[in-house]
Order: C-alpha cells, then sequence, then structure tokens
C-alpha cells in the first residue's frame, strides 16, 4: 500500500499546483505508480496533464458523495488523474453532515490502495469541507508556504484543521513538511520570517527553500517539470532546488 500526500495550506499563491505536479512526476520518473488527486475546482493542476476538467458532476466532485468514484484518466503509463469538475464548488452546501462529506474521499480511494505508490493530493486553498476531506483521506501533509504574513495565518488555520483531523478522523495524519517557496532572498522581511519560521517549527520546516524564480511558472504553463531541459541558470538552479525538496518530501513522506 502506497502513501497518500495532501498539498495544503489555507491560503491562496503559495504554489501549490506547482509542488503538486512536480512531486507527482519526480515520483512517476523514480519509477512509481502515481495517482494525482485535483480537488480544486479551478482545475490548474488538472490542466497541466490534460486540456481540460472533466465534465461537470463526473470528475472529483463524486468523491465527496455515496455512489460511483470518479473515472480514472491515464496520463501516461505508471501515471493517473482523477481530474477536477466546477461541482468541486457545490461540495460545501451539500445536505448531508460534515462528518459524512469529510470521510467519503478517503472511502472512495481506498479502492485503488493497491494499485499506486503515491496519491498526490492538490487542495482548495480555503478552510472547507473539500480541504478536511483531503486531510482525512491522506497519510502525510505538506505545506507550501510564502513568508508574508498572510501566510502565516494560513498556516497556523490549517495546524488548527489538522489537530482536529487527528483528534476525531484520522489519528495517523502526519504533518511532515513546511516547504518554504517563492523565497525573496534580497528581502531582509523575509529572511526575517524565515527565521522566525525555523525557531518556530524547527525541523518541520524543509532545509532547502525554493526560491522565488520565473522559470518555474513557465514550465508549469507549459506542462512540463521545472527539470525539463532548464536553459539558462535561474531555470538549472530551480531544477536543483526541486529535486532536491521532492526528494526530501518523498523520504519524510515513507519514513
Amino acid at each position: 500500500m502506497g502513501k497518500t500526500i495532501a498539498i495544503a495550506n489555507q491560503k491562496g499563491g503559495v504554489g501549490k499546483s506547482v509542488i503538486a505536479v512536480n512531486l507527482a512526476e519526480y515520483a512517476h520518473g523514480q519509477g512509481g505508480r502515481v495517482l494525482v488527486v485535483d480537488l480544486d475546482p479551478q482545475g490548474n493542476t488538472t490542466r497541466f496533464f490534460q486540456d481540460e476538467r472533466a465534465r461537470d458532476g463526473q470528475g472529483t466532485s463524486l468523491l465527496f458523495h455515496d455512489g460511483p468514484s470518479p473515472a480514472l484518466v491515464k496520463v501516461r503509463d505508471r501515471l493517473w488523474l482523477l481530474p477536477a469538475d466546477k461541482a468541486l464548488g457545490d461540495v460545501e452546501a451539500q445536505f448531508d453532515s460534515d462528518d459524512a462529506v469529510v470521510r467519503r474521499p478517503r472511502a472512495h480511494l481506498a479502492r485503488w490502495a493497491n494499485d499506486f505508490d503515491l496519491v498526490v493530493i492538490d487542495t482548495v486553498p480555503a478552510r472547507s469541507r473539500r480541504q478536511i476531506g483531503a486531510l482525512v483521506a491522506a497519510d502525510v501533509v505538506v505545506t507550501p508556504i510564502g513568508l508574508d504574513k498572510g501566510s502565516f495565518d494560513g498556516l497556523f488555520d490549517l495546524m488548527e484543521d489538522i489537530d482536529g483531523v487527528r483528534k476525531n478522523l484520522h489519528s495517523g495524519l502526519n504533518h511532515a513538511a513546511i516547504l518554504v517557496n517563492k523565497f525573496r532572498r534580497v528581502n531582509a522581511h523575509q529572511r526575517r520570517n524565515l527565521e522566525d519560521l525555523r525557531s518556530a517549527f524547527g525541523d518541520r520546516v524543509l532545509p532547502t527553500e525554493l526560491d522565488d524564480r520565473s522559470p518555474v511558472g513557465a514550465a508549469f504553463d507549459a506542462g512540463v517539470t521545472v527539470w525539463h531541459r532548464p536553459s539558462g541558470d535561474s531555470a538549472k538552479k530551480a531544477a536543483l532546488e526541486f529535486r532536491t525538496v521532492l526528494d526530501a518530501i518523498l523520504q519524510r513522506a515513507h519514513a
């Protein structure tokens, strides 16, 4: 049975989708059987792998309902996708109890428990049933974070929810890593915030940061990994940083 990693933060713009797709591709490149689950109705992770989101009501919104599971989409050998659909936005309005709704994704994903070495879940950037459902379904949480005050607030809110999930729904959930992303080293304010973050959370913060580099976004928009034929010094540094970070995440996930 493989591991399920949720990439989660309750603030947008911290690079969750970029981390999710590159983590999936990195594990796939190491020979793993990988499933990517997109729970963000915006569907950026889905569009990395295919042109469009799933038909409304046929994608990962089904994970929050009793009944049939969404159909797996084969990206290539050993790499599969459960694509997002717009109906994910309706999950918050379901009449069922919160407890029932957030337990369902784990039950659906259990049908493929022996088929994949890694499941990567990209989450919605908000406190919601969809995010709690991802946490309940996961074994491991990885939190990308920026170094502004809003990102810190989102981190503390997420940690409250992780504690609640552990107490009431899934005691084995492991918050394995906090990943500093889009780091601007020349910014003194960010450097001070990084020191505060490491002081507060110690080894939970990964030792390597991902710098704010334009080739990262360009690669994502092109549907390729950060290390796919990097051209130029900044792209090569980004490729090295990403591989170092993703390797550390996988090691922690399987520790």
